[in-house]
């Protein structure tokens, strides 16, 4: 099974275009050259893209930009096993997950050329993700600390800061468990997912409830009609 990238326009005239919803949409595949698994997370204001690709969907894994058709580069954290990049602004500015050796997750930004580790500070933090900067190079994710049951079953809050701040904003909606920070625009409007722990099973139930499964998935999206997600190929082809 392979998983490919994709890089979609159109996407909000196809909306309008209900309820022929697929008509609308112009796919472009975008695979990173010689990876077998490449998905793409995050889409600028100007078209660029961040992503990540892998031997497998079970990792390790590297990040990358495209900053233009055809054009990649890697995105790899110095002495990382894993890096993912989840999101990029239109300065080129790239944020992102890597795991060190211990399998712990640590936010990152990256410009092109240096690297800078950030992660969220607090007590019982045991690890931050970074899912995305917008155009104020504000970035924002999630980190995981230590939950009603202890640190084996973590609750997760969505957070986010201004690169080279000093403070922090940290988000939990009432009554959930997880707190997942998802996108953030220009204006800082947030977008993200809470899941709510069930105390007599040990189920999660996500809010708002998730859709069907689906063969491809949007994981960014910049006005006017840009996104960006990625899709299986049950074919491997």
């Amino acid at each position: 099974m392979k998983r490919k990238a994709l890089f979609c326009c159109a996407f909000l005239a196809s909306l309008a275009a209900a309820p022929a919803l697929e008509a609308g949409y112009i796919f472009t595949t975008v695979d990173y050259p010689g990876a077998p698994m490449s998905a793409i997370f995050g889409i600028s204001s100007n078209g660029m893209l961040a992503g990540t690709y892998g031997n497998s969907t079970a990792g390790p894994f590297q990040g990358f930009v495209s900053l233009a058709p055809g054009l990649f580069a890697t995105v790899d954290f110095p002495g990382a096993v894993s890096t993912m990049a989840w999101g990029i602004n239109a300065s080129g500015n790239v944020v992102g997950t890597y795991y060190d050796a211990g399998g712990n997750s640590h936010g990152f930004t990256y410009d092109g050329t240096n690297y800078n580790a950030i992660n969220y500070a607090g007590t019982g933090v045991t690890g931050t993700q970074l899912n995305g900067i917008n155009n104020n190079n504000t970035v924002m994710g999630e980190y995981y600390a230590a939950g009603p049951t202890g640190g084996s079953n973590p609750s997760m809050l969505g957070w986010s800061k201004v690169v080279g701040g000093s403070s922090a904003t940290t988000y939990r909606y009432p009554g959930a468990d997880y707190t997942q920070i998802d996108g953030i625009n220009d204006a800082g409007v947030i977008v993200g997912t809470s899941i709510h722990r069930e105390t007599t099973t040990g189920s999660r139930q996500t809010r708002p409830p998730s859709r069907p499964a689906s063969r491809w998935r949007p994981w960014g999206f910049y006005p006017p009609s840009r996104c960006a997600g990625s899709a299986v190929d049950p074919e491997g082809g």
